[in-house]
């Protein structure tokens, strides 16, 4: 089993299209559509972003869509498979 690293959680500000755009064809069984994916990769730059890391590379994303101070939604969401049921979505929503 590959491991996440509780500790590396965290805000991303830069290359926020790059990062989603690897995540998303990474899961073409939900993200298969090349425009939908780019849609979302350009829709990402203006929203906030968090990601989480294991073995010094980005595995998992989370970007948020903020209504109002209170209430937000999540623009899109992608873990690698390796990663997938290990609790990387609940890091992603916590930290964020």
């Amino acid at each position: 089993m590959i491991g996440i690293d509780h500790h590396t959680v965290e805000q991303i500000e830069v290359n926020k299209p790059a990062i989603c755009r690897d995540i998303l064809c990474a899961l073409p069984e939900w993200f298969g559509l090349p425009d939908a994916i780019e849609g979302y990769a350009l829709g990402v730059e203006a929203l906030p972003m968090f990601g989480v890391a294991a073995d010094g590379a980005t595995i998992g994303f989370l970007s948020l869509k903020v209504h109002t101070p209170s209430a937000a939604e999540a623009y899109v969401l992608g873990v690698k498979k390796p990663w997938q049921g290990q609790g990387a979505s609940r890091r992603l929503f916590a930290a964020a």
